[in-house]
């Protein structure tokens, strides 16, 4: 673990969340990848800010 400080929001996400949320999550950020990869132009702070929306939603599930 590179944070300590973050542990008890890993324990939550890890508690909360399901294995098929965790992969949609992966997918996302795969996507936007992939999307950069092709040559397309996404904004980078909507991205981010969507992945992180998806992520509290994951921690609130």
């Amino acid at each position: 673990m590179h944070n300590p400080d973050l542990e008890p929001l890993y324990r939550q996400a890890v508690k909360n969340g399901r294995v098929q949320d965790w992969f949609r999550l992966l997918d996302y950020a795969r996507e936007q990848r992939r999307l950069l990869a092709v040559g397309a132009n996404p904004n980078p702070q909507l991205v981010l800010e969507a992945w992180l929306v998806r992520w509290a939603a994951l921690l609130r599930s």
